[in-house]
C-alpha cells in the first residue's frame, strides 16, 4: 500500500507528463493533503517537486513559503517568500497580489526579529496598494514596538479610512489564532480589531489578556482604563485593571479599582480577596484582615482570599496558621504562586525538603516566564541554605 503522494509520483512518471503540468498536479495534491490534515512532510515534497517543474509559477514557492512557517522553519519560508515576489515581478500582476506577498514575508521577518526588513515589506506593501488594511496595521505594530507612536497612530488613523467595518473580522481571526496556540498572531489581530475600531470592547480586553500573560502590566492597565471609558460601570474590568496595576506595585491605584468593583457588584467574594492583597502588600494589616474575611464569608471556595490569608499569616509570623490556609487554597486551586508561596513558609520552618517539593511543583505548572525565574531562585536560595 502507497500514499496518494507517492502513488502521484509514479503515476506522472509513468505518463511523462510536461513539467508545468506536472508542476500543476503535484501543487494541487499538496494543498489537498494539507487541506485533509494529512502528511506535511509528503506536502512538502509535491511542493518541493511543484517548484522544480515550473520555476516560472510564484504559487509554489508562495505554498511552499506558508508550509515552511507552520513547521517552524522560517528562514528557508522567507527565502521561498522573497522567490515568489521575484517570480511575479517577471510576470503579469495585479498590484495588490505583490503586496501581500510583501505582507508576508515582513510577516516571516517579524517572526526571525528583523524588524527593518520587515518596516521594508510592509512599507513596500502600502506603495503597491495604499488601501491594503493589513500592511498599514501590521506596520502601525512595529512601529509602536520601536517606540514611534505618532508614526504608528497615522497608519492605524490610515487603515481605519480603508477598512471600515473589518474589526470583528480581526477579532475573530485573534479568536481563531489564540485556538490554535498562536498567541503572538492572535494578539496581533485583537490589536487590529483595537486599531480599526476605538469602540471595540472586546477587542481591549482581549489585548489586555495577552499582555497580562507576558507580564506587560503597564500596556495590560492601559487597555483595561479604554474598555473602562467604554464601560465604565462593569465590576470586572475594574477588577482587572486593579489586578494589572497592583502587579506594577501601584498599590493606592490598585485600591481605587478594587474599592470601584465591590461598589459596582459587593456580591464578588474576588474582589474582597484582591483588595484584601492590596492592602497586605500596603502595610495594611488590619484592613486586610477584613477583606479576606469578608471574601471568605461571602464564598467559602475563594481560593484567593485563603491563601491572600496565608500569607498575612505568614508576614505576621504565625507559620502553622499560615501553612494551613495555604493548603486550603491549593486544595480549591493549585497554582504556582501559592505553592511559591507555601515553599516559604515550610522553609521557614525548617522543612526543607517539603519546601523544595512545593517549589519543584509550583515550577511544573508555571507559565509565566518572569515568575518561572522566581521560582528558580528561590529553589537555587533553599538548595544552596540546606547544604
Amino acid at each position: 500500500m502507497i500514499g496518494r503522494a507517492a502513488a502521484l509520483g509514479l503515476l506522472m512518471q509513468a505518463c511523462s507528463a510536461p513539467p508545468r503540468q506536472e508542476a500543476e498536479c503535484f501543487y494541487r495534491e499538496a494543498i489537498h493533503i494539507l487541506s485533509q490534515g494529512g502528511d506535511p512532510a509528503g506536502a512538502l515534497r509535491l511542493l518541493d517537486a511543484a517548484v522544480r517543474n515550473d520555476p516560472s509559477n510564484h504559487e509554489y514557492p508562495a505554498a511552499r513559503a506558508r508550509l515552511l512557517e507552520r513547521l517552524g522553519r522560517c528562514e528557508e519560508a522567507a527565502a521561498d517568500a522573497t522567490a515568489a515576489i521575484e517570480t511575479l515581478k517577471r510576470s503579469p500582476h495585479q498590484a495588490g497580489e505583490l503586496a501581500q506577498l510583501h505582507v508576508s514575508r515582513g510577516m516571516l521577518h517579524e517572526r526571525l526579529g528583523r524588524a527593518v526588513q520587515a518596516e521594508a515589506d510592509f512599507s513596500e506593501a502600502i506603495r503597491l496598494d495604499p488601501g491594503g488594511v493589513e500592511a498599514r496595521l501590521r506596520r502601525a505594530a512595529l512601529l509602536r514596538r520601536a517606540g514611534r507612536p505618532e508614526e504608528a497612530e497615522r497608519d492605524a488613523a490610515e487603515a481605519r479610512r480603508a477598512g471600515a467595518g473589518l474589526a470583528d473580522a480581526y477579532y475573530n481571526e485573534g479568536v481563531r489564532a489564540l485556538n490554535l496556540g498562536q498567541r503572538d498572531e492572535a494578539e496581533r489581530f485583537f490589536s487590529f480589531a483595537a486599531d480599526l475600531d476605538p469602540g471595540h470592547l472586546k477587542a481591549h480586553v482581549a489585548l489586555s489578556r495577552a499582555h497580562m500573560e507576558r507580564s506587560r502590566f503597564a500596556e495590560a492597565a492601559q487597555a483595561l482604563g479604554r474598555a473602562i471609558e467604554l464601560e465604565p460601570g462593569r465590576a470586572d474590568l475594574h477588577y482587572h485593571r486593579g489586578n494589572a496595576r497592583l502587579a506594577q506595585g501601584r498599590h493606592n491605584d490598585a485600591l481605587e479599582d478594587y474599592n470601584r468593583a465591590v461598589e459596582l457588584d459587593p456580591r464578588q467574594a474576588a474582589y474582597y480577596a484582591a483588595r484584601g492583597n492590596a492592602h497586605r502588600l500596603a502595610g495594611r494589616t488590619a484592613d486586610a484582615r477584613e477583606d479576606f474575611d469578608r471574601a471568605l464569608k461571602i464564598d467559602q471556595a475563594c481560593w484567593a482570599a485563603w491563601i491572600g490569608s496565608g500569607e498575612l499569616h505568614g508576614d505576621l509570623g504565625l507559620l502553622d496558621e499560615a501553612e494551613r490556609r495555604l493548603r486550603r487554597g491549593l486544595e480549591i486551586s493549585a497554582t504556582s504562586e501559592a505553592l511559591l508561596s507555601l515553599g516559604r513558609i515550610l522553609h521557614r520552618k525548617g522543612q526543607s525538603e517539603r519546601a523544595e517539593d512545593a517549589c519543584r511543583k509550583a515550577l511544573l505548572i508555571c507559565r509565566d516566564e518572569s515568575l518561572r525565574s522566581v521560582i528558580e531562585s528561590q529553589l537555587r536560595s533553599m538548595k544552596e541554605g540546606s547544604k
